[in-house]
């Protein structure tokens, strides 16, 4: 086999669960570091609301909005595995079943 036949069809297929597992942890965590962004220069979104409904004793808006980002990253979790399991399914099938 070729380079390329190798990377292709094996290298790249070995590596998936790996690369996908990163992929899970970028989408959980994106949406904190979106957050985290409208903080600091937005003055729409979810950042600036929390910031005035802390400032404003309006306890339940801001935990409103954690819950919003909590689905948000749960969800794109979610579609993540999804996405894995259609990519990959022969890594769910030979993966041992005490994980």
């Amino acid at each position: 086999a070729g380079r390329w036949q190798i990377l292709f069809k094996l290298r790249l297929p070995a590596a998936l669960p790996s690369i996908f597992t990163g992929v899970k942890n970028a989408a959980a965590i994106s949406a904190i570091g979106a957050i985290v962004g409208e903080w600091v220069g937005s003055n729409q979104g979810l950042g600036p609301v929390m910031i005035t409904a802390n400032a404003s004793f309006k306890t339940a808006v801001v935990f409103a909005a954690i819950l919003y980002l909590s689905i948000m990253a749960i969800a794109l979790f979610l579609l993540v595995i999804l996405v894995e399991r259609l990519v990959i399914p022969w890594h769910f099938l030979t993966r041992d079943k005490r994980h």
